[in-house]
């Protein structure tokens, strides 16, 4: 009996770990990946800003969209909770 004790707790102490490792690597920092696109439309050139594939910002001249690309790259986003609540 104390056998099945023993495995029955080391099968959760395992399961327990798997879960903790599993986690953390989702708590793991995420990469952004910013791209600068030039778009040709009938009404002309645009050059979109996008982060992860989506666009986020549309320019209208190339030198306007270099300079938030360059900002974009070297920020640093964070999230911060102000309030929490439990009910």
């Amino acid at each position: 009996m104390r056998q099945y004790i023993d495995e029955f707790f080391n099968e959760l102490n395992e399961i327990n770990d798997n879960f903790l490792t599993t986690q953390n690597k989702n708590n793991m920092e995420k990469k952004t990946k910013w791209t600068l696109v030039e778009c040709n439309r009938y009404d002309g050139i645009h050059y979109n800003l996008c982060k992860d594939g989506f666009p986020m910002k549309t320019f209208m001249n190339y030198e306007a969209a270099e300079e938030e690309f360059n900002k974009a790259i070297s920020f640093v986003e964070k999230d911060v909770v102000l309030k929490e609540i439990t009910l």
